[in-house]
C-alpha cells in the first residue's frame, strides 16, 4: 500500500529533452551529413553552368550527385524529425524543418529533369530553393544548430 501511495503522488513527466541537449543531437546529425555531402556538393559545384550548356549526357552523369545529395538530406530530416522535441520549442524547429522539406522536394524535381538530360531545367528549379535555403539557415542560426545553416550556405 505504500508503494501504491508513493507512485501516486509523482506528477513529475519525462519531458523531453533540453533545448540544449536538442540542439547537440541536431547538430551531431546535421556535421554527419555536412562530411557526407561536402565532396558532393563540391562535385555540383565544380559541373556549374557546364549542366545547362554541356548537353543531355552530361545532364544525365550530374544526376547521380544530385540524387546522393537528396538521399542524404533526407535521412538527415527523417533523422531529426524522429528526435524528441523540447517543451515549447516546436513553432522554433518547424521554421528550420518545413523549407528543408521544400528544398527536399524541389531537389527530387531538380534530379529527374536531371536524369532526362533536362540541365538547365534541373538548375532553374535548384535557383527556385534559394529563399527555402536562406530561411532554412536563418532558423538554423537563430536555434543554434551552426552545422545545418552551413549546408546550406551553398544555396546562398
Amino acid at each position: 500500500m505504500v508503494a501504491l501511495l508513493a507512485g501516486c503522488g509523482s506528477s513529475k513527466k519525462n519531458s523531453g529533452p533540453t533545448k540544449a541537449q536538442y540542439v547537440a543531437s541536431v547538430d551531431a546529425v546535421c556535421s554527419a551529413a555536412k562530411s557526407h555531402t561536402a565532396p558532393l556538393i563540391q562535385q555540383l559545384t565544380s559541373a556549374g553552368t557546364r549542366i545547362a550548356t554541356g548537353g543531355p549526357a552530361f545532364a544525365r552523369q550530374v544526376a547521380p550527385v544530385v540524387q546522393k545529395l537528396r538521399m542524404e538530406a533526407e535521412a538527415s530530416l527523417a533523422k531529426i524529425k524522429m528526435l524528441k522535441r523540447p517543451a515549447g520549442e516546436s513553432a522554433a524547429i518547424e521554421r528550420l524543418l518545413s523549407p528543408l522539406s521544400s528544398i527536399i522536394a524541389v531537389a527530387g524535381r531538380a534530379e529527374a529533369e536531371l536524369k532526362a538530360g533536362q540541365g538547365a531545367q534541373a538548375l532553374g528549379l535548384l535557383a527556385q530553393v534559394q529563399p527555402d535555403a536562406e530561411a532554412a539557415a536563418k532558423a538554423a542560426k537563430e536555434y543554434g544548430v551552426a552545422p545545418c545553416g552551413e549546408i546550406l550556405n551553398v544555396f546562398g
